[in-house]
């Protein structure tokens, strides 16, 4: 029988609970543990108080991929996205981040550019 869809809170809070496969940990560490929260948090600012994705980031709307291209050209002088994959790990990882606080998301940088999402998640986070 498939589980019932959940039901919105009248209140706005949610108790988010996780559970290992088997019992098994989630966090190996301290660090594994605050990278979650880090994330959750993210997340939870990405939303305003009605639970709708706030998609403005400052761009003023969402980017294109156009958006995204020409703003790679710019500041790595590639004119092939795919060519960020190339570059030595410290200069690629600064201008994936730059993306991110240009207002593109995670997954659409890795569409565009064939960048593996942990990496640019990795590289967004300073990790």
């Amino acid at each position: 029988m498939p589980r019932q869809e959940r039901q919105q809170s009248a209140t706005g809070i949610y108790h988010v609970m996780l559970r290992g496969i088997n019992k098994q940990d989630i966090f190996e560490d301290e660090e594994d543990y605050l990278q979650f929260l880090k994330i959750l948090r993210g997340m939870v600012e990405r939303y305003d108080e009605n639970g709708i994705l706030d998609v403005d980031y400052g761009t003023g709307g969402k980017l294109t991929d156009d958006d995204i291209k020409e703003k790679i050209a710019m500041l790595s002088g590639l004119h092939i996205p795919t060519e960020v994959q190339k570059l030595e790990k410290s200069e690629r990882n600064i201008i994936l981040k730059q993306l991110c606080e240009y207002g593109a998301n995670v997954r659409q940088i890795s569409r565009i550019t064939g960048v593996s999402y942990g990496v640019i998640f990795r590289a967004k986070s300073g990790s």
